[in-house]
């Protein structure tokens, strides 16, 4: 499984693509220059009714111009506050695929093939 890296369309994002994705004010804990914030939450149980929290957050800079798919997009572990390392180790080359992050992988390359202002990058 490929973690899709992806950059923004020449132009974009205009403001009615702030408005179309319902961004928010705000975005601080995902970068420090955030002006405006957009998040999806996933749930998951296990077999042994263990309940996990993933959130996907990324935002726009003040500077929209500036934007990336690391600096801009914050993929978090809802239970412990904190980035889910396996997702970036995964990334860096340094974890190995669980089903879980099979399954979290999954979810974000379809949630950022979603907005039509960013386009993948092939690697």
């Amino acid at each position: 499984m490929k973690i899709k890296r992806f950059r923004l369309k020449e132009g974009r994002p205009v403001p009615d693509d702030v408005i179309h994705y319902s961004f928010r004010k705000g975005g601080s804990w995902i970068h420090k220059d955030a002006a405006a914030f957009v998040s999806k939450v996933l749930r998951k149980a296990d077999e042994r009714y263990r309940d996990y929290e993933i959130s996907f957050n990324m935002c726009l800079r003040k500077n929209p111009e500036e934007f990336n798919d690391f600096d801009n997009v914050l993929v978090l572990d809802e239970e412990f506050g904190q980035p889910y390392t396996p997702f970036y180790g995964y990334l860096n080359g340094e974890t190995e695929p669980i089903p879980f992050l099979e399954w979290v992988i999954a979810e974000y390359n379809e949630w950022m093939c979603n907005f039509d202002f960013l386009e993948e990058i092939s690697e």
